[in-house]
């Protein structure tokens, strides 16, 4: 069996790229996926949207000091830097097919409040706020993944209820135009189990704070200097349907 297995990841990773035919100007044309400057499960039209690469940390400032500006206004709290593993851009491995990508992701160094609101409803509030700031961004309304139906299961038994209001950590995301911004509020101490700092164990000791609301920017983009390679390798799979991945990268 174990022979098996192997043989099968072989042969999974020697799998050819695929190829799509098409008509055009009364000529048939055949791509070939390994060629795509994307990647199988980002949409280049959405990519096209996003700032360039060489402006995300600009653009990530001014969007995450208008959330924290409001939700200071609301709340009064003080803002530190979140940990840092010092890396904030990182290429694209590969398009999905066995070829090259020229996207690049950026991910924002996270900001966290030095407290967090007690009443449920200013945890509402504080969701509500960025929403306000991500829609005026073009970014669209952050969405609980607290309530995201297929992991309600696991979300209550992680956080220690099934109503929202009673669990010790929200978390969540706007996504547009290829950015998102991600939020996060955890407050240990509204989990009477002690679990909860358990299971934050390690973060703490990582430095990140066990009441505190957290908010990041990130964005999957080209850079200046590769947008006209990218424009150009693009142009011959404009109008195609991305066939699945046959690749892991």
């Amino acid at each position: 069996m174990a022979g098996t297995a192997a043989l099968a990841v072989l042969l999974a990773g020697c799998a050819s790229s695929p190829t799509t035919t098409y008509q055009a100007g009364g000529q048939e044309i055949t791509v070939d996926w390994a060629e795509y400057p994307g990647h199988a499960y980002t949409a280049a039209e959405d990519v096209l949207q996003a700032p360039p690469a060489e402006e995300l940390e600009a653009v990530s400032g001014k969007l995450l000091g208008e959330i924290e500006a409001r939700l200071t206004d609301e709340f009064g709290h003080a803002w530190e830097d979140g940990p840092d593993d010092g890396e904030s851009f990182f290429p694209q491995e590969g398009n999905g097919y066995g070829g090259d990508s020229l996207y690049v992701s950026f991910n924002s160094v996270p900001r966290e409040s030095l407290a967090v609101p007690e009443d449920p409803q200013d945890w509402q509030r504080a969701v509500d706020i960025v929403s306000e700031v991500t829609e005026s961004y073009g970014l669209g309304k952050l969405e609980l993944g607290n309530l995201e139906p297929a992991l309600a299961e696991e979300t209550a038994e992680r956080l220690g209820s099934t109503e929202l209001q009673h669990q010790w950590q929200w978390f969540g995301d706007a996504y547009g135009q290829s950015q998102w911004v991600s939020l996060t509020l955890t407050d240990v101490e509204r989990d009477p189990t002690g679990e909860a700092v358990e299971e934050m164990k390690g973060s703490i000791e990582y430095g990140w704070n066990p009441r505190s609301i957290t908010i990041s920017y990130g964005a999957t983009t080209v850079r200046n200097e590769d947008r006209e390679q990218f424009l150009a390798a693009l142009e011959p799979f404009e109008g195609l349907d991305r066939p699945e991945a046959t690749t892991s990268d």
